[in-house]
């Protein structure tokens, strides 16, 4: 869960990543890009609209310069909103972030419209 911050803190970004349509293969970095600050992550979560085939699953991690920031992968189940055990909180300027799927399951499995919603503080 999000801590409740105060609306006077400066600084709060929230990065939504929408990933639209069917999401069937496993991939690292489907999402990758620098920080321009440094920043304290204070929350991380993912949903999915929807999900087809047999016993799907779909894992999803927050990595920081090659390292995981999350105490596990997110586990998704689809029409809920999951959040995430943050286990680094403390992201460095310029730090490299990626977002990663991997998805099992059985008879094609997918997952339609993942989002995955980061929110920082800058700091």
């Amino acid at each position: 869960m999000t801590t409740d911050l105060p609306i006077s803190t400066p600084g709060v970004l929230v990065l939504p990543f929408v990933f639209a349509g069917a999401n069937a293969a496993t991939a690292a970095a489907r999402v990758r890009f620098d920080l321009p600050f440094a920043a304290k992550l204070m929350d991380v979560q993912a949903s999915a609209r929807s999900s087809t085939g047999t016993d799907p699953t779909l894992d999803i991690d927050v990595q920081a310069d090659g390292e995981s920031v999350l105490d596990a992968e997110i586990a998704v189940t689809a029409a809920t909103v999951t959040h995430g055990v943050i286990a680094t909180d403390r992201l460095a300027d310029e730090a490299e972030l990626t977002i990663d799927f991997t998805i099992g399951g059985t008879s094609s499995p997918t997952f339609n419209d993942v989002q995955v919603v980061l929110t920082l503080v800058r700091i």
